[in-house]
């Protein structure tokens, strides 16, 4: 394997007769601790020869990351989280977007501003390659707005041995003037989950309730007339997500006192497109990415492609 200087605190151009180009994104610049930091690298290949990543070791070829925060010391790589690019094929003049889950291989685990470098060589080539400018994300522990304790449920009828609990927390994060909600799923040693439930609309806040299985309800307004309706169990894991808008009632939720059963009632389904727009967060260009999230917008390379930029994560604390 290659080796690679360590960078400096400042951009550095590639070279104009670079083999490679390289551009480096991300889905925004501010993220919440813990929650899925996604880059997309995108890689032009003008080396005039068609680049297999493979296992053989004259295919071989690898993507770093140099990650610093401001003291400048590096962000370690996670142990036996190698970033494997076998498989990879870029033919002459071919380019391609690689959408990578930085924080499932290296130790973003602190909240701070860092400087991000990615790297690029492979075993045909006589150079290594890195982007044209490093990049900026800053993570954040937002402020938390509510919290709730519940026990979990044995579903054994082994009432012996101490209870069990986990928290749903729901946290803010301001950005550009906009408040963005988060449901964090923890309790005293790990994170199961960190999902973004949605925006502040106006002076309108989400509504939350637990059921008599501990699972967690959500209605978050995105306008003044439609409502998010989001459930989750206590792993993190969406369970139900459903659009409903006023219609003679209100959307609201309900839980029974009896039972601690909680059920979403009153107003009418809301369709996407109809009665609201709805961006696909999950799947969006390059260019999308950079409008949906504040990234700064650079001249995209041709056939940049949709990119996956995912939503769930868990971390041991």
């Amino acid at each position: 394997m290659k080796h690679f200087l360590p960078i400096a605190l400042f951009f550095v151009p590639f070279l104009l007769c670079a083999q490679l180009g390289i551009k480096m994104e991300f889905n925004r610049r501010d993220y919440m601790l813990y929650e899925p930091v996604y880059v997309c690298v995108t890689i032009r290949n003008d080396s005039g020869k068609a680049l297999l990543f493979g296992n053989n070791p004259k295919l071989q070829g690898f993507i770093l990351f140099d990650i610093r925060d401001k003291k400048n010391n590096r962000i370690q790589v996670r142990p036996d989280a190698e970033l494997n690019m076998t498989g990879l094929f870029l033919g002459p003049g071919e380019t391609k977007s690689i959408n990578i889950p930085l924080q499932n291989y290296y130790k973003l685990d602190k909240t701070g501003v860092f400087l991000v470098q990615v790297y690029i060589s492979h075993n045909l080539l006589d150079n290594e390659y890195q982007a044209k400018n490093a990049s900026f994300i800053q993570i954040h522990n937002g402020v938390e707005i509510w919290r709730s304790t519940v026990g979990i449920p044995d579903l054994t009828g082994n009432t012996g041995g101490p209870a069990k609990s986990r928290t749903y927390a729901i946290r803010g994060l301001d950005i550009n003037g906009e408040r963005y909600y988060y449901l964090v799923v923890e309790d005293e040693s790990t994170v199961y989950g960190v999902t973004h439930i949605g925006y502040q609309y106006g002076q309108n806040k989400f509504y939350a309730e637990t059921d008599m299985l501990s699972r967690i309800h959500l209605l978050v307004p995105m306008s003044h007339k439609v409502f998010h309706y989001l459930s989750f169990g206590l792993d993190g894991t969406n369970t139900e997500s459903s659009y409903w808008k006023k219609s003679g009632t209100i959307p609201s939720l309900y839980r029974d006192p009896v039972t601690g059963k909680v059920s979403r009632i009153g107003g009418a389904p809301a369709i996407p497109g109809v009665d609201f727009k709805l961006a696909d967060r999950n799947r969006m260009t390059v260019d999308e990415i950079n409008k949906r999230y504040m990234a700064t917008p650079t001249n995209p390379m041709q056939n940049s492609g949709v990119v996956d930029i995912g939503r769930h994560v868990g971390k041991e604390r």
